[in-house]
């Protein structure tokens, strides 16, 4: 069952900040069950059907819009929309491609608060039961984008699934990505990472240490390893080499800018299917 952005905002009603009133939604297909519509407080509703979830959060006057679809059972697709700035997300599992496109939008700081509320309360929300991998996307997928830095103009990508290495493969110093190569709190592992020069580093961490703020006294190291800003919100969350790569380089060199940092902005890079498909594939640490 398909429905287009416009219709589905026609479909939400009117929102408020405490409360979403959401309208009878579209009629089923023959044989279809029409989608429960939950409540889930926290200005967040939803509808879930057999194979989406769509729905709309309300926070401090702005309103998110999200909808995702299981197309097959290795593919996926979403969207989230907040203040006209559309984001779109693709998965192909079986061909191993993932495609995301933030139509260049750039996110004001307010923006992006409301954006890692929804984050959030969605995943707090899907936590509580069972949930399929695409409506957790949908979380995964906001609280990546809610963290991009001041500025940051979201491109369109397009990105291979990496396959995960195998321990002991490296040769000698490299920066190369790893997929989605799962680590595992309490170890310790080799990460690596380059300087806009390309003179390669390589340095022990502990996995999920707690390293403070970066050598610029900035930032929020606490959980090393883990994809994303410090030790999340208590979801679920991705622990692998590439995030432990970025996350050494950024905080030795100081980065800002996300990928488009000139040190560690190819660590960056490549640690976004990490944070995507990281729990998803088991790397949970």
């Amino acid at each position: 069952m398909t429905t287009t952005f416009m219709g589905f905002q026609r479909l939400m009603g009117a929102v408020s900040a405490v409360l979403l009133v959401v309208g009878c939604g579209v009629e089923p297909l023959p044989g279809e069950a029409a989608p429960a519509v939950e409540f889930a407080g926290e200005g967040l509703a939803l509808e879930r059907g057999a194979s989406t979830l769509s729905g709309a959060f309300a926070k401090d006057g702005t309103r998110v819009d999200f909808r995702s679809e299981a197309l097959s059972p290795e593919a996926t697709r979403l969207f989230v929309a907040l203040n006209g700035k559309r984001f779109d997300f693709e998965a192909d599992f079986a061909q191993g491609i993932l495609h995301s496109d933030g139509h260049g939008a750039v996110l004001a700081a307010a923006e992006r608060e409301v954006l890692a509320g929804f984050a959030r309360t969605l995943g707090a929300y899907l936590m509580q039961g069972p949930f399929a991998p695409h409506e957790q996307l949908v979380a995964v997928q906001a609280e990546y984008w809610s963290e991009a830095p001041e500025g940051y103009v979201h491109p369109s990508k397009r990105m291979r699934l990496g396959l995960p290495a195998i321990e002991g493969e490296r040769s000698s110093l490299s920066n190369v990505n790893d997929g989605v190569t799962c680590i595992t709190k309490g170890t310790t592992r080799t990460a690596y990472y380059d300087n806009r020069a390309g003179t390669v580093y390589s340095q022990s961490v502990a996995v999920n240490s707690n390293w403070g703020t970066n050598s610029c006294g900035a930032g929020d190291y606490g959980c090393m390893g883990r994809c994303g800003a410090a030790c999340g919100w208590g979801a679920p969350s991705s622990y692998t080499l590439d995030c432990l790569n970025h996350d050494l380089c950024s905080h030795n060199l100081c980065a800002s800018g996300g990928g488009s940092d000139a040190n560690c902005g190819d660590e960056y890079n490549q640690a976004q299917d990490d944070w995507t498909m990281g729990v998803v594939r088991g790397c949970s640490g």
